[in-house]
């Protein structure tokens, strides 16, 4: 079963702005998977945010650790509830793109699917 993404204009202007603002393209070999991806973005979302914002500064490192429990099928379902709850407040709170798009991105690969637990 395929999930159907949803997405609009203004989420894909967010997009390019955030690759923008980290320098350029990013190439990823065949062999990268969608978690390695995510798990790339949270991290550098967490060490290059401007830190002038709890969600940035305090959320992404939440949510990396947590991001982490998840992907060796370690986190609880109450962890599991706040991670989704952090991922939807970072998106939407955040001041700067890298923080709005790190949230937007662990949003969507849980609610898609696009990540699974080992």
């Amino acid at each position: 079963m395929q999930a159907e993404l949803r997405t609009d204009l203004q989420d894909l202007y967010r997009v390019i702005s955030v690759v923008g603002a980290i320098g350029g393209c990013i190439f990823l070999a065949k062999e990268v998977s969608v978690k390695e991806l995510i798990k790339f973005f949270v991290s550098y979302a967490q060490k290059n945010s401007c830190g002038k914002c709890v969600p940035c500064r305090v959320g992404t490192k939440w949510m990396e650790m947590l991001l982490e429990k998840y992907l060796k099928g370690e986190l609880s379902e109450e962890e599991e509830k706040f991670l989704r709850m952090l991922a939807e407040d970072i998106g939407a709170s955040s001041r700067c793109d890298l923080g709005k798009v790190a949230g937007k991105i662990v949003k969507y690969a849980l609610e898609y699917g696009l990540i699974e637990e080992k």
